[in-house]
């Protein structure tokens, strides 16, 4: 998950004198080839530079707060910065397909609501009173006045959104909380809160009620409440009257005799080589790579009258948000923890308790616990021999470039990129615009550059040049490389994005089989193994990364699943095959079809729908020519796609962005628009399309040897790694 930036060229279709349009790509693999505007901001404000045609979207490829990535996201027309916040309404977001909007929920309440003629004043409301003399607590009121101004948490039928104080609440605008998000406010009353009788879930974790509570029988719709803390709940017979027919009701107590239990949950597990050793399922001498925590060691059941503990008839445990690896066994009762896929790294994971019996309650809590690092020495270790096979669709190019005489170009432009783009460890800016300003540094940026000095065997410049990357970006901690760096303020942002982690592994598997390193081997094998904990999710699927928390996207962008990387991944570590076709068959289905035989961008593992990019009812360029070219790799690129390719390069005809009916948004292209087109042709075998597609590009680049853009793909001052690093790639394909 991250946010790259990617500055791509626009040209008009029968003109040199092209306007620029730069490209930040949250939601594309390098960029939104687009005219938008530039965008500055994490929330994408755009701004325009009347005096250029230039275009930024800089929100790309971002982790925001709640540990979601903008890149795989389409917008949805809710507060997403509420979405978290909010634990029980996570699950109930609209589905979306191509960004049309099916807004059943009540809670995400139309966004024109706000605009209604609402007239706040004493001789409308319910109750002329001040709120102070039926809600006491302030605190209370203060989360009830930003509840009523979140869409996420309420509707809008009574003119809450609009007011600007908290005494104008009223008992009536109570009624519109549905999904009141109140943890940590130090709230210590509820009264006032039986008003808000459309409540449908509540968190109040991190508070310490001690007044009395509610009748919670007027809350006809309340399905999920976390109390925080109530001392004086201390068993069944002290919960408030209609609080144990809820289907989910958290609550901690000082004594811990909630639900008559008296055992306290284990808040931590170390794993020590005994441990793991004696865990371990041993077959014919090879070790599982999975270990098992029984329940048992942390919930022993609730208090019998003979002393004893049991688990209820319907006991269920529930992980919140688990890694890649671990996962919950309910027939055996245990935790279990796949060492491949979560690695050398420790863990700490939260989890749920609900222990029922005939229907009551009699448990309910959570908890965490925290895993050791495992000793590199007791991690299994697979080494199967990789198919030779599979190891040549990593590098099946043909280097045509050497056929065309490309060599004064290459070195035009790598003698920029070398001198221009550097900062003073030799990490690459994504832009000219940036090496100037000393802003942003992305792993997309720095694993496109790998891969052109895999290609050209650079063994020395490639392993100086990784040694300095992973200065940058990696984080020990986690196994893997944060996606972006401000130099300006010295802030590494935390999370990953999956497809520069696949493309530094690509690169480095392709010079392995230029020159063969045990060290670069040892090193690949080290970032296979992160790049399983934080990119795979539980059934081997590829996500678009990680926040470094655990937080994974249920979507995948379609683009960014190299599937031969991963089959060599796969084969690798013994993995699950199946999920190899899975993916294959995503991307298959997301086929717009012959007529304009493009691909849809975003694939929801939840709810099964694709959607398009972040401009609704349009598709980026960039996505469907990367996901060509994944599929040419693994021989599955369709023949409609090879001929729109053939046909619209060699008439200089492909588009930025077009309509799903294969209309073009606009006239404008970019170079790795057919950077991209010359590395298919490549992989195909197609020397007459790379020659095509090779033309094109050699016309776009700077040839003014005065200007320090000279051999870039500039256009009026400026520049983007991400068309100058593709340029070359393909330049050495």
């Amino acid at each position: 998950m991250k946010t790259a930036t990617a500055t791509s060229i626009c040209n008009e279709e029968s003109t040199n004198e092209q306007p620029v349009s730069e490209n930040n790509d949250i939601e594309n693999e390098g960029g939104d080839n687009s005219n938008a505007p530039i965008e500055s901001t994490k929330n994408a404000v755009s701004t325009e530079d009347a005096n250029t045609d230039v275009s930024v979207n800089a929100s790309s490829k971002g982790i925001d707060n709640n540990g979601f990535s903008k890149e795989s996201k389409p917008q949805i027309g809710i507060d997403e910065s509420q979405k978290d916040s909010n634990r029980y309404s996570n699950d109930k977001v609209s589905e979306v397909s191509s960004l049309n909007i099916n807004n059943e929920n009540t809670y995400y309440s139309d966004i024109n609501t706000i605009e209604q003629d609402y007239s706040i004043n004493a001789s409308e409301q319910v109750n002329l009173n001040s709120v102070s003399d039926w809600m006491p607590d302030v605190k209370l009121q203060s989360a009830v006045y930003d509840s009523l101004h979140d869409l996420g948490q309420a509707t809008n039928d009574h003119g809450g959104y609009i007011t600007t104080a908290v005494d104008q609440i009223t008992q009536e605008m109570m009624t519109d909380l549905r999904y009141f998000s109140a943890s940590n406010k130090d709230i210590t009353d509820l009264t006032g809160l039986q008003f808000a009788t459309g409540l449908i879930s509540a968190d109040f974790s991190g508070n310490v009620i001690t007044e009395s509570l509610p009748d919670f029988t007027v809350f006809q719709n309340l399905v999920d409440i976390d109390l925080g803390e109530v001392p004086s709940i201390v068993s069944n017979e002290t919960l408030p009257n209609g609080l144990s027919q809820l289907k989910h009701v958290t609550v901690t107590t000082g004594s811990m005799n909630y639900g008559l239990l008296n055992a306290q949950l284990t808040t931590s597990i170390i794993l020590n080589t005994d441990f793991l050793n004696a865990t371990m399922i041993k077959d014919d001498n090879i070790y599982s790579g999975k270990i098992y925590v029984p329940l048992a060691s942390v919930y022993q059941g609730y208090l019998q009258s003979d002393g004893t503990y049991a688990y209820g008839a319907n006991l269920n445990v529930v992980l919140n948000d688990a890694p890649a690896g671990l996962s919950y066994d309910s027939v055996n009762r245990r935790f279990v923890l796949d060492l491949i896929l979560l690695g050398n790294q420790s863990l700490n994971f939260n989890f749920e308790i609900q222990d029922y019996e005939s229907g009551i309650v009699m448990y309910t809590g959570h908890d965490s616990f925290e895993i050791a690092q495992f000793p590199v020495s007791i991690i299994p270790s697979i080494n199967n021999d990789v198919d030779q096979t599979i190891i040549d669709q990593l590098i099946t190019l043909n280097q045509y470039g050497k056929t065309l005489d490309l060599n004064s170009q290459i070195e035009n432009l790598q003698n920029y990129i070398e001198t221009q783009l550097p900062d003073e460890t030799g990490v690459l800016f994504e832009s000219y615009q940036d090496a100037q300003d000393k802003q942003t540094e992305i792993t997309e940026t720095s694993g496109l550059y790998l891969l052109a000095l895999a290609l050209d065997g650079n063994s020395q410049k490639f392993d100086k040049y990784y040694q300095a990357v992973k200065a940058r970006f990696y984080n020990a901690t986690v196994n893997g490389f944060s996606w972006s760096y401000n130099a300006t303020t010295g802030i590494l942002e935390s999370g990953s994005a999956s497809i520069d982690d696949l493309r530094i592994i690509q690169a480095m598997l392709i010079l392995n089989e230029k020159d063969n390193n045990t060290e670069r081997i040892s090193e690949v094998n080290n970032l296979i193994s992160g790049f399983i904990g934080l990119s795979l999710n539980s059934d081997y699927l590829m996500t678009d990364g990680s926040d470094f928390s655990g937080h994974q996207e249920s979507q995948i962008r379609l683009d960014y699943i190299d599937l031969s990387v991963l089959q060599y991944i796969y084969e690798l570590k013994g993995l699950n095959t199946n999920a190899l076709q899975e993916q294959l068959s995503i991307i298959e289905n997301g086929y717009l079809g012959d007529d304009f035989p493009w691909y849809k961008t975003f694939y929801d593992y939840n709810t099964g729908l694709y959607s398009l990019n972040e401009v609704e009812g349009t598709l980026n360029i960039t996505d469907s020519l990367l996901v060509m070219l994944n599929l040419a790799k693994v021989g599955k690129l369709q023949t409609a796609s090879l001929n729109w390719l053939k046909d619209n390069t060699k008439n200089e005809t492909i588009y930025n962005n077009y309509y799903p009916d294969g209309t073009p948004v606009e006239k404008n292209t970019a170079a790795s628009t057919y950077a991209y087109v010359a590395q298919i042709a490549s992989v195909i075998n197609d020397e007459a399309l790379y020659t095509d597609a090779v033309n094109v590009l050699k016309n776009m680049l700077d040839n003014d040897a005065t200007s320090p853009l000279f051999g870039s793909t500039a256009y009026d001052g400026q520049s983007a790694a991400f068309n100058d690093l593709n340029v070359l790639v393909a330049f050495l394909s």
